[in-house]
């Protein structure tokens, strides 16, 4: 060997071997990034579910309260509309409170033996809308028939 020669005892990555890498990983995020926004997608509508079942448990609640205060009489009638009755969206703001969902209750409609049929004063949530917080709107209805309900989309 050559006096002024030094043989490089480390072995150091090339440049061709970094941009082998760098392609095989961008390669594997293109595979990967669909798969995980079909998961936050996903989670995102489960979380609106979520947040509608909270608006549904809280109307029923916030009426159940009012009524065992006295603060409202649902004699004489078979369906309350908050629009109609609710003039400066209180009870729409307990409902709201109650739920704590970050998207906005705009109405519900409650129906007197939506349920049950017969004569016993049991009130249903019959009908409700809530925006979400992406501003996607959801109504809620109830079939008496069947007795289910269904969110769906309000176009």
């Amino acid at each position: 060997m050559a006096k002024g020669l030094k043989r490089n005892s480390r072995k150091d990555f090339t440049l061709v071997e970094l941009l082998v890498v760098l392609v095989i990983l961008a390669i594997l995020a293109a595979a990967i990034i669909p798969s995980m926004m079909g998961f936050i997608d996903r989670a995102k509508q489960e979380s609106v579910a979520a947040e509608q079942r909270s608006v549904l448990l809280a109307a029923q609640v916030e009426l159940n309260e009012l009524y065992g205060k006295g603060s409202i009489h649902l004699t004489g009638t078979d369906q309350l509309v908050t629009d109609d009755w609710d003039k400066r969206g209180e009870l729409l703001k307990s409902i709201q409170k109650t739920a704590d969902v970050p998207g906005r209750v705009t109405k519900v409609v409650y129906t007197k033996n939506a349920v049950e049929g017969k004569n016993d004063g049991h009130w249903t949530v019959t009908e409700a809308r809530y925006t979400a917080k992406d501003g996607r709107a959801y109504v809620y209805t109830y079939d008496a028939d069947s007795r289910s309900g269904a969110w769906t989309a309000d176009h």
